[in-house]
Formats: structure tokens, sequence, C-alpha cells
């Protein structure tokens, strides 16, 4: 098992060059978003993922969901080689165990995914945002 934190973490701008995030379908439980590499980097990430925020108006803020238990998923590892004809996966994650059903409200998941050679080891890790509504 790695440790994913122990890459070097480097916030750049051309993420968003790097990897489409597009939102699939939503229920109060679960998500289904579409990773697509477009990067000229292979992309992996796992099952696994940081949180869930909710979107307060009033204040303009983001605040950290209420876990009922921790984050626990199974171990894989997931890999979008660049320029493959398949650039992209869809990712499904549904939270029940750790948030329950989220009321109506705009979120937000961070989940990290790693960036780079998979063979070379020469990868560093992104914290990604994935916007989602429940109606």
């Amino acid at each position: 098992h790695r440790d994913l934190h122990s890459f070097p973490t480097r916030r750049s701008s051309d993420l968003a060059q790097n990897v489409d995030i597009k939102v699939l379908e939503v229920t109060p439980t679960s998500l289904n978003v579409r990773l697509t590499n477009n990067g000229d980097e292979d992309i992996s990430f796992g099952d696994d993922y940081e949180g869930i925020e909710v979107y307060d108006e009033a204040t303009d803020t983001w605040m950290e969901c209420q876990k009922q238990y921790e984050i626990a998923c199974y171990d894989i590892l997931h890999f979008v080689k660049s320029g493959d004809k398949q650039n992209w996966f869809d990712w499904y994650v549904d939270w029940t165990n750790v948030y329950g059903s989220l009321g109506a409200g705009h979120y937000r998941l961070q989940k990290n995914i790693s960036i780079g050679n998979i063979d070379g080891g020469d990868q560093y890790v992104q914290l990604i945002q994935i916007e989602f509504d429940v109606r």
C-alpha cells in the first residue's frame, strides 16, 4: 500500500487543462463523475477521497460535512494513460456509510489524484474539487 501523501504536492493552474471533470449523475448518497485525461502525463487515482464540503450561501463559505464514520474504501488504483483512445474513467462513489444522505444543496468532493509517469515513479499529487448539486 503506497502512501499518496509521500509524493510531493504541486499546486498548479494547469491541472484544469490536464483533467476534465464532468458530473454524470448525482443522488443524495452517490456521485458518478467522468475524469478525462487531456494532459500529456498519465493520471491515476483510487476510490478514496478526502471529504465532502457544503456551500453556505449566507456566509459564502465551504463547510465540511459531518462524518458519521471515517472514509473507508477498497485499495484500488485506476489508471488513465495519456494519449489512450479511452482517455477517461467514470468514477463512482457512494458515501452512504460516511455521510448518510445529503440534503439539497451545493457540494464539492475533494479527491487526490496522482499525475505523472506511473512506471517511472515521477509523480505528484493534485487535489481536485468536484462540485455537484443535490436537489
